[in-house]
C-alpha cells in the first residue's frame, strides 16, 4: 500500500514525467502526489531498475521480484478540475490500464454477446451502428451521455481534469465514471428477459397438511383445505411451510412455454442432489402444450424430524440458443425454498431462508453499524464491504481519495483510479457511509419501455450512486442533513444506503427511482435500531435491521418495501426483485448470517471486531470482492482493506482524516 501526499519530493518527481504545460498554475507550487507513509514514490522507478529500496528497518539491498502495489492513498488539492487533474497525471497508465483491461477486455465483449436477445425486442440495436462489436460500448457512452446532465458540475468539471491529467479522451473518463450505473440497469434488464424465458416455479405441493392441526403456511388458519398446496408460489426471506411429514412427496411444478427439459432438472435437497432419472424422482408433464412439468421428490430414506431442510430447484428449456454460443437451453436462476419437519416447532415467520453453504453462491455486499451496548466503549463504528465484480482486474486500480475542498467538507472516499466516486466515504465531520446495490426493475430503463415500447433504449438517468455519495460527504455533516439530500435526488437504479455520523447516529435508506410515480411507493425507506419505533419492524414483528437497540444492518435486497415494482405491461409482469434477480437469494442469506455474527459479539465489536466481522468467511464474496471499509466517525479514522481477492486478504491500513486535513490547513 502506498499512501501519495502533495508535500513530498518524491511526488514530485512523479508528477514532473509529464508536460508540464498542461498543468494549471496553482498545481505547479503544489503537485499533487507523494508518499504519506515515508516510502516515495521513487520507490516504484527504483524497483524497475534494477532492485528495492528498503522496505523497513534491517532490510537493504536487492531483493526478490515482488507485486507491486496495488492501492494508494492519494491527496488532492483545490478546485474540482484541479484535483481531477492531479489525478489524472499521478495515475494516467493506471487510468489507461484499467479501462482497457475491465472494459475493453472484459465488459464490453461479455456485454455483446447480449445483443441478440435485446436487438430482437428492441430495433434500435439492430441499427448497423452497433454491428462489429460496437453493441456494448455505444449502449453504455450513450447512457452515460444521458446521466451527464444529472451530475453536478464540479464533478463535470473533476472529470474534465482527470481527462485532462492523464490525456485521456472525456468521452472515456464519462464512460468509465457512468458505467456502473448504466450496467446494473442493463444487467437487471437481460436477468429479467431470462426469467421470462426459462422455466418458472409456478406451485409447489407438500402434500395434504389440512389435518395436522399446525398453521403450516403461516397464513393465520390451521387447517384449511389445500393447507400445503403454494400456488402462486412466491419467493421469500423465511420458510414457505413448516411441519412437514418426514414421508413427505414435495412436487415442484415448472412452467416454461417451450417445454422444460428433462435433461436439465436439478433437485437439491441441503447437499443432496438428486437428477430427473433418479430413482427418487418422477416427472410428468400438464399443459395443453406439455408446457408444465411436475417434478416429484420423495427420498428413500424420508426427510429427519425436527429438522430444517432447503430445496434448490433449477432447470432449463427444450430450446437450444446458438446465438451467442456457445449452444445453450435457457436455464432459470435456482430457486431456494425452505421448510421444516414435523417436531422443530417453530412458526413459519421464526425460519429465515438462508439455505446451506455448499460453495456455489458467493454472499453480496453488506453493511453494518454498531455503537452504544454492541461495543465496548459505546462508540459507533460502521463496517462496509463491497462485491461485484473484480474480473481480475478491479482489485489492481484501488485508491483511497483525500479531497482537501476550496468549499464544503473535505473528505476521504475508498474508490479506484480514474473514478471520482467510491461506495464508501467519510468527511472532516464524520459523517460516513456505504452503499450496496439492490435490484430492481423500478427504474429508468423500464420507464423506456413504459414510454417507447420496441424504439426504448438501454439508457438510464439521474445521479450516479457514488457521485451522490461524494454529495453528501461534500455537503452534509449529520446523518439527517445526507438523508435529505439523497430523498430529494433522482436515482438511476435501486441502492440500500447506510449512514453514521459522530452523534452516533445511524440510518439505513432504501431507494429507487419511483418510475411510476406511486405516491404509496416513494422509492426512499427508513429504518433503524429504535425498538420504540412500530416503523422499524416487519409484519411479522422483526425488526428490519437489527438484532438489538444499538445495531444496524443491510445487505443487497430491500428488507422494509419488498414489492418495490408490480404491474402489467402489454402481457409482461413487472415483479418485484425477489422474483428474477440471482442476487436475491444471496442477500438473504448474507442479511441472516451478517446478524448473526453480530448477535454472537454483542458488546465486545470495537474496531477490531468490526474488522472481523467485515472479514468473516460467511460474509466474504471470495471471487468479486472490492473493497472493506471500517470507518470510526468519532474519531475520523478510516480503515481499509484493498487491493487483493478477497479485498480482506489484504492487511487492514489506516487513514487519519483528523491528522491529513490538519496538515492540509498549514
Amino acid at each position: 500500500m502506498y499512501s501519495l501526499s502533495a508535500r513530498t519530493a518524491g511526488a514530485r518527481l512523479a508528477l514532473e514525467t509529464t508536460p508540464r504545460q498542461r498543468m494549471p498554475p496553482s498545481l505547479t507550487s503544489q503537485p499533487g502526489a507523494g508518499l504519506l507513509g515515508a516510502i516515495p514514490p521513487a520507490w516504484v522507478l527504483a524497483t524497475l531498475l534494477s532492485c528495492a529500496l528498503p522496505l523497513s528497518a534491517g532490510l537493504t539491498g536487492c531483493e526478490p521480484a515482488r507485486q507491486p502495489p496495488h492501492t494508494f492513498v492519494v491527496e488532492l488539492y483545490g478546485s474540482p478540475y484541479e484535483r481531477g487533474f492531479q489525478h489524472g497525471q499521478i495515475f494516467a497508465d493506471r487510468i489507461r490500464s484499467l479501462y482497457t483491461m475491465l472494459l475493453t477486455n472484459s465488459i464490453l465483449p461479455y456485454l455483446n454477446r447480449e445483443r441478440p436477445d435485446m436487438a430482437a425486442m428492441l430495433v434500435t440495436y439492430a441499427e448497423d451502428r452497433y454491428d462489429d462489436g460496437m453493441f456494448s460500448y455505444l449502449m453504455l457512452l450513450e447512457s452515460g451521455q444521458n446521466i451527464e446532465p444529472w451530475i453536478p458540475e464540479e464533478y463535470i468539471e473533476e472529470m474534465r481534469g482527470i481527462s485532462d491529467g492523464a490525456d485521456i479522451p472525456y468521452d472515456d473518463i464519462l464512460l468509465l465514471n457512468t458505467f456502473f450505473d448504466s450496467m446494473v440497469g442493463f444487467r437487471a434488464m437481460t436477468f429479467f428477459v431470462r426469467a421470462l424465458q426459462a422455466p418458472q416455479v409456478v406451485a409447489v405441493d407438500f402434500g395434504d397438511l389440512s389435518a395436522d392441526g399446525v398453521d403450516n403456511d403461516g397464513d393465520g388458519d390451521v387447517d384449511e383445505a389445500g393447507e400445503g398446496h403454494l400456488e402462486p408460489f412466491d419467493p421469500s426471506q423465511y420458510a414457505s411451510m413448516v411441519e412437514v411429514p418426514s414421508d413427505a412427496t414435495i412436487t415442484i411444478y415448472l412452467e416454461d412455454e417451450d417445454g422444460v427439459s428433462t435433461d436439465l432438472v436439478r433437485y437439491q435437497v441441503n447437499h443432496d442432489v438428486w437428477y430427473a432419472d433418479s430413482t427418487d424422482v418422477a416427472t410428468s408433464l400438464y399443459g395443453e402444450n406439455d408446457e408444465g412439468m411436475a417434478v416429484a421428490l420423495t427420498p428413500a430414506d424420508g426427510f429427519a424430524p425436527a429438522s430444517e431442510y432447503t430445496i434448490y430447484i433449477a432447470a432449463g428449456d427444450k430450446t437450444w440458443v446458438t446465438d451467442p454460443p456457445p449452444a445453450h437451453a435457457r436455464m432459470m436462476r435456482d430457486m431456494r425454498i425452505t421448510f421444516t419437519t414435523r417436531g422443530d416447532g417453530r412458526a413459519l415467520f421464526d425460519v429465515h431462508n438462508v439455505g446451506v453453504n455448499d460453495g456455489r453462491f458467493q454472499p453480496t455486499s453488506s453493511a453494518f453499524a454498531v455503537r452504544g451496548s454492541a461495543t465496548p466503549d459505546g462508540k459507533i463504528r460502521l463496517g462496509h464491504h463491497f462485491s461485484m465484480l473484480d474480473a481480475n482486474t478491479i482489485h489492481k486500480h484501488t485508491a483511497v481519495f483525500v479531497h482537501h475542498t476550496d468549499s464544503g467538507f473535505s473528505h476521504a472516499v475508498v474508490g479506484w483510479v480514474g473514478l471520482v466516486f467510491g461506495f464508501s466515504g467519510i468527511n472532516s465531520e464524520g459523517l460516513s457511509y456505504g452503499v450496496t446495490i439492490a435490484d430492481t426493475l423500478n427504474m429508468p430503463m423500464t420507464r423506456q419501455f413504459i414510454d417507447l415500447l420496441i424504439y426504448a433504449q438501454l439508457i438510464t438517468e439521474g445521479i450516479p450512486v457514488g457521485i451522490l455519495g461524494r454529495e453528501i460527504l461534500n455537503k452534509t455533516s449529520t446523518v439527517d442533513e445526507a438523508a435529505a439530500l439523497i430523498h430529494d435526488q433522482t436515482l438511476t437504479y435501486g441502492w440500500n444506503w447506510l449512514l453514521a455520523d459522530a452523534n452516533r447516529d445511524f440510518l439505513a435508506i432504501e431507494t429507487h427511482s419511483n418510475i411510476l410515480d406511486d405516491a404509496t411507493n416513494l422509492g426512499f425507506y427508513t429504518y433503524d435500531a429504535d425498538t420504540s419505533d412500530a416503523s422499524n419492524y416487519d409484519i411479522h414483528g422483526e425488526m428490519l435491521g437489527s438484532v438489538g437497540p444499538d445495531d444496524l444492518r443491510i445487505s443487497s435486497h430491500f428488507q422494509k418495501y419488498k414489492d418495490d415494482i408490480d404491474f402489467e405491461l402489454f402481457g409482461y409482469h413487472i415483479q418485484p426483485q425477489r422474483y428474477w434477480t440471482s442476487f436475491y437469494f444471496r442477500a438473504v442469506r448474507n442479511f441472516y448470517e451478517l446478524g448473526d455474527l453480530i448477535d454472537g459479539r454483542y458488546g465486545e465489536l470495537d474496531t477490531q471486531g468490526v474488522m472481523d466481522l467485515v472479514s468473516h468467511e460467511e460474509v466474504v464474496d471470495q471471487r468479486d470482492s472490492m473493497t472493506a471499509v471500517v470507518i470510526e466517525p468519532e474519531s475520523r479514522l478510516l480503515h481499509f482493506a484493498l487491493g487483493e481477492v478477497p479485498a480482506t486478504a489484504a492487511p487492514w491500513r489506516v487513514v487519519d482524516l483528523n491528522e491529513l486535513l490538519a496538515g492540509g490547513a498549514q
